[in-house]
Parts: C-alpha cells; sequence; structure tokens
C-alpha cells in the first residue's frame, strides 16, 4: 500500500503540509531545500504515488468533482449536496465526497483522498471555521479549482454564498407591521463565518430600523436531545427577561424546540412570542403552528455550484462571489 502524506511526514519530522507542498510543487509553504530533497527521498523510498493533484489540479481530466463537506453540517448542506450530484452527473461528471473538520489532520486527509482519486476540481461545502484559507493555500497553492459554498474567504477564490439580507429585513419589517415591539435574534454561538454574518446583519437591521439591539448567542447543540434544555434556558434567560414578543431564530430545529420550550413555560405561539426561523425544511410546516421561515434555495444553490465549477474546469471567466437570494415564507407562527 502507498505512502500516505502523514506517513511521510512523521518520518520526515515535519507538518502535514509541508509534505502536500512539495509533493503538489507548490510554493505556498515555505520549505528549505534541503528539506525538500529529504521529503522528496523519503516520499520515494516509501512509494509514495503522486498520480494526484500534479495531474488533476495542472490540467488533466478525471471527470470527478471533490466535495469537501464538514463532519458536523446541519442536515441542509447535504440537500444541497443531492442537487450538486444531479447536476454534476446531467454534466457527465462524478462526485466523490471527503468530510473533514476544524483541524488541519483532519483537512489534510481528505485533500489527500482528493489526490489519490484524482479530481478536477473541489467544492467547498459550508466549511468555513477560522483560518481555512490558509490551510486551503497550504494544500493548492494558487490553484483556480477550488469553490467555496455557503463560505466566505478573503482570497480570490470563488464564493457562492446566501444574499440574507433582504429577507432577515423583511422578517423584522413584517413583525414590527404587525404590531410586535420587542423583537430578539437567536443565533448560534459558533466562531464560523455564517454565524458571525448573522449577527453582524441582525445588528445593522436593529440600527437602520432604530429598535433595540435583543442578540441570545444559542449554545450550539451537536446532540439534539440537548435542544430542549436548550430552548428552556432562551425563554427562561432571554424572551421572558426581555419581554419579547417576536424572535427570529437561527436554525429551524432550534425554532421547533423553541416552540415546545415556549409552550412549557406558558407562551403561546404566536399570540404570545412571534417566530420566524432561518431555513426550514419542508416537515417543519406541519408543526403545529407551522413554522414561518427563511427560505434557502437548496436547490438554486446546488445546481450553481457546479455550473460554476465546470466554468472554471473550461478556463471560462466566473464572478468572484455569487448571491443566491432567499425568500420569507409566512406561517402561522409568524403571527
Amino acid at each position: 500500500m502507498a505512502a500516505t502524506l502523514k506517513e511521510i511526514a512523521n518520518r520526515a519530522g515535519v507538518s502535514v503540509m509541508a509534505v502536500s507542498a512539495v509533493m503538489n510543487k507548490t510554493t505556498s509553504t515555505r520549505v528549505s531545500e534541503r528539506k525538500r530533497a529529504v521529503i522528496e527521498q523519503i516520499a520515494r523510498e516509501m512509494g509514495y504515488r503522486s498520480n494526484v493533484v500534479a495531474r488533476t489540479l495542472r490540467g488533466g481530466e478525471s471527470r470527478m468533482i471533490g466535495i469537501l463537506i464538514d463532519s458536523c453540517a446541519p442536515p441542509w448542506l447535504y440537500n444541497i449536496l443531492r442537487h450538486i450530484e444531479s447536476e454534476a452527473t446531467a454534466g457527465g461528471y462524478r462526485i466523490l465526497i471527503s468530510e473533514g473538520h476544524d483541524s488541519v489532520d483532519n483537512l489534510a486527509a481528505a485533500y489527500e483522498k482528493f489526490e489519490q482519486y484524482g479530481v478536477d476540481g473541489v467544492i467547498c461545502l459550508a466549511y468555513d471555521y477560522p483560518g481555512q484559507q490558509e490551510k486551503f493555500r497550504e494544500h493548492f497553492g494558487d490553484k483556480n479549482n477550488i469553490l467555496l459554498v455557503g463560505s466566505y474567504d478573503e482570497s480570490m477564490l470563488p464564493q457562492i454564498y446566501l444574499d440574507l439580507e433582504p429577507a432577515w429585513l423583511e422578517a423584522v419589517r413584517y413583525f414590527r407591521s404587525h404590531g410586535r415591539k420587542r423583537i430578539g435574534g437567536i443565533i448560534a454561538d459558533l466562531p464560523i463565518w455564517c454565524q458571525q454574518v448573522r449577527i453582524s446583519l441582525f445588528r445593522k437591521i436593529c440600527r437602520d430600523l432604530k429598535i433595540p439591539e435583543l442578540l441570545w448567542h444559542q449554545n450550539y447543540c451537536a446532540e439534539p436531545e440537548r435542544y430542549a434544555g436548550e430552548a428552556d434556558r432562551c425563554v427562561c434567560e432571554f424572551i421572558r427577561p426581555n419581554g419579547l414578543d417576536a424572535v427570529l431564530a437561527h436554525s429551524d430545529v432550534f425554532g421547533a424546540f423553541l416552540i415546545s420550550g415556549l409552550a412549557r413555560n406558558g407562551l403561546r405561539v404566536p399570540e404570545d412570542v412571534a417566530v420566524i426561523v432561518d431555513d426550514s425544511r419542508d416537515f417543519f410546516a406541519a408543526l403545529q403552528p407551522p413554522l414561518a421561515c427563511i427560505d434557502h434555495d437548496e436547490k438554486a444553490i446546488g445546481t450553481q455550484a457546479v455550473r460554476v465549477m465546470l466554468k472554471m474546469l473550461r478556463k471560462e471567466p466566473v464572478d468572484h462571489r455569487t448571491l443566491i437570494p432567499c425568500h420569507l415564507i409566512l406561517r402561522e407562527s409568524a403571527g
């Protein structure tokens, strides 16, 4: 069995990033000529086969697109993935999925999988942990067939993400037009770009509309069974003490638990507290009351991601940033 980048790194006493830079012949990571020679010698001795990025990311074709997805991704991302696969298949491409998380080693392992299978390009699906752009550059240097979807990077990598502001503004204005005076925002306490954008956006809307900035940083719950306790805490520590009569929450799952938490604490939806959530799968329309939401067009995201990637592979110009519109869907929970 051929050696992996991590095995070579361990033997050479260097980072995985350094080995990747040498094997992929990029200059994004500084590696001395002496150390570079050592890494190349160890790679030959261990039987490393660089059929990989050298072939695929520099012009060869495997008709395969790599998809990097966070191993803690929310369920709606997998709906986007389904549309990516459908559009890629229609274009004559297969997809290869690799899960990563917010550690250098896990990300390196994900990229190594792409290298081994010789993907033509990589779509990074909502992978926006701090420092990700440095990790991308470490592995791929200045290659131009990496597309970010649902995340943001300060580099010039092409990016596709949601245009949240018009729909969020419409939601808050709807609350106000229906007599709601105390409107709160509930956003997950995660150090990732998509949540930081929501925090900044809610604060901007409050400033623009000259309303109190009432914001709750919800503890992120990877385990669904913890949502009920977090919903009760939100009601008792945020909604009741601040006299809120409307909330805009970042998550449909948390929104569903919040409706139950409000009921457990003697508050009715929407009579006492109106609720709108950011994103909602269709089955949340079956809740009592049905859950109002800001809809993310998952089909448009997945379809556009593949279309942009195929243009990149054909060396055609693409926009640096592509915004996908969101839409407010009013249901009973909004009042």
